[in-house]
């Protein structure tokens, strides 16, 4: 009897040593002998120092630093994260809470001289600490990933956050290094990856050495880096590509996290920000997450197919591509003859189980919602941009406008049902935003939307060398405007840059003669020349030889 009792008191002893043993890899064990060697103490930077140690970084060379703006609500906060910073090998210094100096943010994270990194989460030990751990794994890797297999571009295909692809034969090419110098800057986000196989970059589109492609969030469509001071490979630099990069990622669906809470992007005054409040863990709020995803996934296929007609879009071995909706034959999904502009829009899905306050606050600040009902989504844009607006700011929450799920079917979920479900979908964001061409449409409240900005848009070129063609732009009268190319002012000289209708003050459509690649082929905008903050999406133009 006592050996059984034994033999049970030994079992559960292993079973409590496993699980401890399981717990440590998870967990970061605060003992007295792991921190004996480490420094608890949180240092203190005065604006110069502050300076010196962002321009010059660490003295010795292993040191990392996590520096925080001196907030008296911080206190706790600061000291119960001194230990498991240090044992990441991060030393917490405390700055002035008036200084002028960067980092701009409360909580910035320097790996190394001018490498900072904004900590935009809860202001939480645990959270902070596993964003630090995620750095140090991020960074004991290489800054970008090789695409050489077809596994490869599989696991590229599935990153839905914004992406970096290059073409380089090998890591001796022209911008190589200043192309890793630039992933290394920015690391861990957003990812890069490069193209070694010039089979493989034909597939990315990538037919020149050192080209470089920005695949924005949920989207297929790429942007395409071109340098502003030097047509050559050899003399790109790594703060232009991150510049760039910084310029034109945007991000249209955020996810809010832990670690996002106070990112200023999710802020941004100037956009149209809509808010999509929802469980993905029931069948409703996974269902709506999959259809407003591919509602965007749609307008940038769409958008792809306007800006590169000529392009076989499908590739042979793109399996997702092909068994999409895109080419499904439905009149639903056919391409757009317009650009749809989403720069400007901002989705925000926040989900009710870990941030269950935002229910409880939805009637409260949004008088009209019924949080009563068993409807566990909703969905309904918040702000409009407050300078400017073709839709009359929205300051008071009572304005919001939501979107009513009774519109949808929610009957069953094929693929005829979920394609008429993102046309219900999209043709809400594009009437709620204004990117209807109708002028009378109507809004969901009963709002109008007004007049355009620009009643004829720019359209991409695909042009001969030395052949002549026209880039139409025209604005309502009364106003006037004029054209950036790489979004720089370009004059209308008069000789190759004329004016296609010089009688036309609200036209300002140019025709271009004795098309020249070096001159020519770029980004080209319209600008409303009262309201220069007013353009038209940047179109490309391409000067090749091809059959039109």
């Amino acid at each position: 009897m006592n050996s059984s009792k034994s033999l049970i008191f030994l079992f559960n002893l292993i079973v409590i040593s496993l699980a401890d043993n399981v717990l440590d890899l998870i967990e970061f064990s605060q003992t007295s002998q792991q921190f004996e060697h480490v420094t608890t103490q949180a240092c203190r930077l005065n604006d110069d120092q502050l300076q010196s140690l962002i321009a010059y970084g660490p003295i010795q060379k292993e040191q990392k630093y996590v520096l925080i703006r001196e907030n008296p609500n911080d206190e706790v906060f600061i000291k119960q994260s001194l230990r498991p910073l240090a044992n990441l090998g991060y030393q917490i210094c405390i700055f002035d809470e008036h200084s002028s100096q960067n980092p701009s943010a409360n909580i910035t994270i320097l790996i190394e001289a001018g490498h900072l990194i904004r900590y935009n989460g809860r202001h939480d030990v645990d959270t902070l600490v596993r964003f630090v751990a995620n750095l140090e794994q991020r960074f004991s890797q290489l800054p970008y990933q090789t695409i050489s297999s077809k596994l490869d571009k599989k696991a590229y295909e599935h990153v839905l956050e914004p992406k970096i692809i290059a073409y380089f034969p090998d890591k001796t090419a022209p911008g190589f290094a200043e192309f890793e110098k630039a992933a290394k800057k920015m690391s861990p986000n957003p990812q890069f990856f490069v193209v070694h196989d010039p089979t493989f970059a034909s597939k990315f589109r990538l037919q020149q050495p050192g080209k470089i492609s920005l695949v924005r969030r949920l989207e297929k469509s790429q942007l395409f880096y071109q340098s502003t001071s030097s047509n050559s490979v050899d003399f790109v630099q790594a703060n232009e590509i991150i510049e760039w990069i910084q310029k034109n990622r945007g991000l249209v669906l955020h996810e809010l996290k832990d670690t996002n809470l106070y990112d200023p992007e999710l802020q941004d005054p100037n956009k149209f920000q809509l808010v999509a409040i929802g469980d993905k863990s029931s069948p409703l709020g996974l269902y709506f997450f999959k259809i407003l995803t591919k509602t965007i996934q749609n307008i940038s296929r769409e958008n792809e197919m306007f800006l590169n007609p000529l392009d076989s879009y499908l590739n042979d071995d793109d399996e997702e591509m092909q068994s999409s909706n895109i080419d499904s034959g439905l009149k639903t999904f056919s391409s757009s003859n317009r650009f749809i502009k989403m720069d400007d829009i901002e989705i925000v899905w926040i989900d009710s189980i870990q941030f269950p306050n935002a229910i409880l606050n939805l009637k409260n600040r949004y008088g009209q919602i019924d949080t009563s009902s068993t409807q566990n989504v909703w969905f309904g844009l918040i702000q409009s941009p407050k300078f400017d607006s073709i839709l009359e700011p929205i300051t008071d929450p009572t304005r919001a406008i939501w979107f009513n799920l009774s519109r949808m079917n929610l009957s069953r979920s094929d693929r005829q049902t979920d394609q008429e479900n993102i046309a219900i979908i999209k043709e809400w964001i594009l009437t709620v935003t204004n990117r209807l061409q109708s002028s009378d449409a109507e809004m969901t409240d009963g709002q109008n939307i007004q007049p355009k900005l620009f009643t004829l848009e720019p359209k991409p070129i695909v042009a001969r060398p030395n052949g002549n063609f026209v880039l139409e732009c025209r604005v309502p009268i009364g106003k006037s405007c004029s054209w950036l190319k790489d979004s720089k002012p370009q004059p209308i000289d008069g000789l190759r840059y004329r004016l296609a209708n010089p009688n036309h003050n609200e036209d300002c459509s140019i025709l271009i003669t004795g098309a020249d690649p070096s001159m020519d082929s770029g980004e080209w905008s319209c600008q409303i020349q009262q309201n220069p903050a007013h353009r038209s999406y940047p179109v490309l133009v391409q000067i090749q030889n091809t059959e039109l």
